[in-house]
């Protein structure tokens, strides 16, 4: 943690962030951390050491927080010493590790470079970041309130054992006759206010069950190929996958609203011996019409989102054994080869893999001729033979609310 003065202003920067909790937690974690100082902001508590007298200075992360109003974005901050903040926030939410001082301007400014690609909405002081900016930041603009500035954490400057007893002797005097005045006040001010009690039955949204159309999304896969070509001049792909449910954590990370979503995801690697300045633009010219995309350090990834392919379904899962004859009788063949889970433990549900050298067109054909068959992923490696992964269909259950967006169009 740093005292930045920006301006002549002196804010806080460099802060642990963590979800704000009740003042036991508090006082705990200010003691565990070495962090006496914190501040609260948007469900948020940031903690402080005692360094360079941060108390009453507010916290560069919350006032930037209360003067940018998006919710995904990241701002570099330069101080007049030429120390700089990097300064990270995604869903409203300061990251845990998204308060950073950085000594070295340039260690920062490679941080910062980095994020262009990765979809945040960028923002900085005036001389350090250059353009394609989401916006500029005036320093002179920032608010800094009672409600930004550190304070000392109660209790933070007690051992553990004398927390311990401070604690027990007002929860004593707390607990110890109901004539006391203040037996409420004392107990809500270490456990928290009661929560407050719901008179209001709330209404049950409806529920339905979907599964994923396999010969939907294999044909998702071959249109969004079509207008999308995953492939890049002198770049290796190393691997095309077509997804009937976005999970991918990283990318999610840079694309969250693609959460559960069908998508198509391509990947590719720079040979060591072409030249990487070169090729990193040629790659990203070509990717430019993709939803969103990344060309670093001689890699590359873009993602695209598919056609919707969930579907209202109530079906019954078959018999394994059933279910095995009638994928073997209708995908299996000479330009076939299917593998199935064995034992009880199946990777993501996943009960059989499928590899063909088919046309997509011809495989969606097959597919839509086993009953009971739910294909959830399909994957092309560097060769360009498909690999199909599926189960017994396994229909879930969510409110009709998540079924209507997941069915619906995305922003684009």
């Amino acid at each position: 943690m740093s005292v930045l003065t920006l301006g002549g202003r002196r804010f806080a920067a460099g802060l642990f962030w963590l979800e704000r909790g009740g003042t036991v937690a508090l006082a705990r974690n200010a003691r565990r951390f070495g962090r006496p100082y914190c501040v609260h902001r948007d469900g948020q508590t940031g903690y402080a050491p005692d360094e360079g007298d941060p108390g009453g200075c507010p916290s560069l992360a919350a006032s930037l927080r209360a003067h940018l109003r998006s919710g995904f974005w990241m701002a570099l901050v330069e101080a007049d010493d030429g120390r700089c903040a990097l300064v990270k926030v995604r869903d409203g939410q300061v990251l845990a590790d998204g308060d950073e001082v950085f000594e070295d301007r340039t260690a920062a400014l490679e941080a910062f470079e980095r994020a262009r690609s990765l979809g945040w909405a960028l923002y900085a002081t005036p001389g350090p970041a250059g353009e394609d900016l989401a916006g500029g930041i005036d320093v002179a603009a920032l608010p800094g309130g009672p409600e930004l500035r550190l304070a000392p954490a109660p209790l933070a400057r007690f051992s553990g054992g004398k927390a311990a007893g401070v604690l027990f002797l007002l929860f004593a005097l707390a607990g110890a006759g109901a004539s006391w005045p203040h037996r409420d006040a004392v107990r809500n001010l270490f456990a928290g206010a009661p929560p407050a009690v719901e008179t209001v039955r709330a209404a049950v949204e409806p529920a339905v069950t979907a599964a994923i159309d396999g010969p939907a999304l294999i044909e998702a896969c071959r249109r969004a190929m079509t207008r999308h070509p995953p492939w890049l001049p002198a770049w290796r792909t190393e691997r095309v996958t077509c997804e009937g449910r976005f999970a991918d954590e990283a990318l999610l990370a840079v694309r969250p609203e693609l959460r559960d979503r069908p998508v198509l995801v391509a990947r590719w690697r720079l040979p060591a011996e072409r030249s990487e300045a070169l090729h990193r633009r040629v790659a990203e010219e070509h990717l430019a019409g993709w939803y969103a995309a990344s060309v670093a350090d001689g890699r590359a990834w873009a993602v695209a989102p598919l056609d919707p392919v969930l579907r209202l379904s109530d079906a019954t899962p078959p018999p394994f054994l059933a279910f095995r004859r009638a994928v073997d009788r209708r995908l299996g063949g000479p330009d076939a080869r299917i593998e199935y889970a064995s034992g009880e433990r199946r990777d993501g549900g996943i009960e059989v893999r499928v590899a063909t050298g088919l046309p997509l067109a011809r495989v969606a054909a097959l597919v839509g001729g086993v009953p009971g068959l739910e294909i959830v992923r399909l994957a092309s490696d560097a060769a360009g033979a498909w690999r199909l992964e599926g189960r017994r269909a396994a229909p879930v259950s969510m409110p009709r609310s998540l079924y209507e967006r997941l069915t619906g169009e995305i922003e684009r």
